[in-house]
Parts: C-alpha cells; sequence; structure tokens
C-alpha cells in the first residue's frame, strides 16, 4: 500500500513479481505433487484399496483447484492496495451462480468428482478477469511477466521433474519410502523453480 501510494511503480513491480514467484515456487511443486500422487496418499492415509478408486481424482482436481485459487491472493492484494475492490466480488458472484446449478444438476449423473472438477473449472476461469483486471489498472506491463514467472515456468518445472518422479517411483506404498519420495520430489521442483528465476535465484544461494 506505501509503494502505491508513493507511486513508486518500479519498486512495486520487483517486490509483486519476486514475491509471486516465491509464492509459486512453494505452492505450485506441493499441489502438482499431490495430484500425481493422489493415489498413493490415499492409500498411504487411509489404507482402503477401494476409496483409492474413488477419490483419487477428487484430491487431484481439488488440489489443482486450490492452487489456483491460492496464486489469485497476490493480483487480488495489489488490487485491495489500489482500491478495486468490486472486482472480486463480482468474480465470486458469477462463480457461485455457476457452480451452485451445475453441482445440482451434474452430481446426481457423474458423483463425487463433480464438485471438484466444477471449482477446478471456476477457480481456473475466475483467475483471468482477476489478473487480467489487475494488471489492466496497474503495472500493466507486467501481466506477462507475471504469467510466465508466476505460472507457466513454474508449473512447466515441476511437471517435470515430478513426471520423472512419477516414471521412477518404486510402486511399495509405505511411510518410509512414500513420504521421503514425495518431500523430495517436492523440494526439488522447489529448488529448480528458485534457482531458474533471476528475481528468486538469490534468495536460495
Amino acid at each position: 500500500i506505501d509503494l502505491v501510494a508513493r507511486k513508486q511503480e518500479r519498486k512495486l513491480s520487483q517486490d509483486y513479481l519476486q514475491v509471486t514467484q516465491i509464492v509459486a515456487s512453494i505452492l505450485i511443486p506441493i499441489s502438482v505433487t499431490i495430484a500425481f500422487f493422489s493415489k498413493e496418499i490415499i492409500q498411504l492415509l487411509l489404507g482402503k484399496p477401494e476409496i483409492v478408486a474413488s477419490f483419487a481424482l477428487v484430491l487431484a482436481l481439488r488440489t489443482i483447484a486450490n492452487m489456483f485459487n491460492c496464486l489469485q491472493h497476490m493480483p487480488h492484494t495489489l488490487q485491495l492496495a489500489i482500491g478495486l475492490s468490486s472486482l472480486a466480488f463480482k468474480v465470486n458472484l458469477v462463480s457461485v451462480f455457476v457452480y451452485l446449478p451445475a453441482i445440482a444438476i451434474l452430481t446426481p449423473h457423474f458423483g463425487a468428482v463433480v464438485p471438484a472438477a466444477l471449482i477446478l473449472a471456476v477457480n481456473f476461469l475466475g483467475a483471468f478477469p482477476m489478473v487480467i483486471g489487475t494488471h489492466s489498472r496497474i503495472l500493466r506491463d507486467d501481466l506477462w511477466n507475471w504469467v510466465y514467472g508466476s505460472l507457466a515456468r513454474p508449473l512447466g518445472i515441476t511437471i517435470v521433474i515430478v513426471c520423472m518422479s512419477r516414471l521412477f517411483y518404486p510402486g511399495s506404498i509405505s511411510w518410509p519410502i512414500t513420504l521421503p519420495w514425495l518431500a523430495v520430489t517436492a523440494l526439488t521442483s522447489c529448488a529448480a523453480i528458485i534457482f531458474c528465476s533471476p528475481r528468486t535465484r538469490d534468495l536460495g544461494l
């Protein structure tokens, strides 16, 4: 808010992009790791194979949905700093009017996966007006820097690492094997994202 009030856009841009990329370097690896290993996580926690088939996809969808929702927090914070509070309200209002009727109509036909799929769709589509709306009012030149630095690059790096981890996963599901494997996968992705970005590289050294 102080930087906005003093109209220090250069410093605001540097801090905003750095913080969003730090958040992405933590959030995206954890989320993608959980999504790719949702079956193993549910099996590890519950130990009931019959539940795994039903809820692994639900866990994966909800995790990615939450990831997209959390990635909107910094653009939303910037909106509040410049006094733009109505955009989030409008986006959430539209989301409610889409989400609730769709649940009522589709859930009886497709089951428990519907709410998770719908919340993912709502959060993903809602990210467009939230981010574009922010950068149409302030830091207009940083829209693509945000898209690339805080979404595309971290997501691409994480998917490559998590896919390799998924490929070489030993197959056995147990606390001594699964938990360290997932932790190393997420931490490796996080470190790779940090060191691949000039804005966050110095923080990792």
